[in-house]
């Protein structure tokens, strides 16, 4: 333990030494039988300053990152010194009313909304306008002073088959998130996922869902966008 401070003194990280994460893996089994020893919960003064929260789709849940910690919300956290709640719900990211007020009541500076791919299939494009437009309503409305980046799709098949409606997609959303600026929601802006996620080699043989090399490139792209956005001047 006089060790792991000695390192966090020097390197200034951001979560105490003495706050331990056990990380599960993904879509698997976990029995909890019981907790032993001297523990607490941390306290605030021994986590970082500020929290992300995500939303999504299996991409953000982490579905294809051979680690959890190799997920681009993991990642993505790091380099921004946050703690992670992931809200990745895989398959079913509809945007439903009550995940945005869940979302709305949960304890978080800044989050990351992913919308599109698991109803990109389903939904025509007034749907999709509707839908989205009640979620990041919810939202946002419920805390103008914190930040909101909605990501439309990421760089997937319909990219390749040139599919209008991956188009129809983000223009829909670009839309939504300037005429909330409009109004005077000056912390929400819109991401394209085909600018986060750039490379195809960063997909999986699905070309929907990232390997590896796509999973650290989505975090590190998305890390140097909103540090800009969200450090002071």
């Amino acid at each position: 333990m006089r060790l792991l401070e000695k390192i966090h003194q020097e390197q200034g990280l951001p979560f105490d030494p003495a706050v331990v994460r056990v990380i599960l893996p993904y879509n698997k089994q976990t029995r909890f039988y019981n907790i032993q020893g001297d523990i607490a919960p941390p306290g605030s003064h021994q986590l970082p300053s500020r929290t992300l929260l995500t939303y999504g789709s299996s991409i953000t849940q982490g579905y294809t990152a051979s680690l959890p910690t190799g997920t681009y919300a993991m990642q993505l956290a790091r380099h921004l010194s946050a703690d992670l709640l992931n809200r990745g719900v895989a398959g079913a990211a509809q945007m439903e009313p009550a995940m945005a007020k869940m979302i709305a009541g949960a304890p978080w500076d800044m989050a990351l909304l992913e919308m599109g791919i698991n109803v990109f299939g389903t939904w025509d494009e007034e749907t999709y306008s509707r839908r989205i437009s009640e979620f990041i309503d919810i939202i946002v409305r419920a805390h103008p002073d914190r930040w909101v980046f909605c990501i439309d799709l990421y760089t997937h098949t319909g990219d390749f088959t040139c599919n209008p409606k991956t188009a129809s997609f983000r223009n829909i959303l670009q839309k939504k998130a300037e005429s909330l600026q409009a109004e005077g929601y000056q912390k929400i802006r819109h991401i394209r996922g085909d600018s986060i996620l750039d490379i195809s080699s960063g997909l999986t043989i699905d070309l929907v869902h990232p390997a590896n090399p796509g999973m650290e490139r989505m975090a590190l792209n998305l890390a140097d966008r909103i540090l800009k956005l969200t450090s002071p001047v």
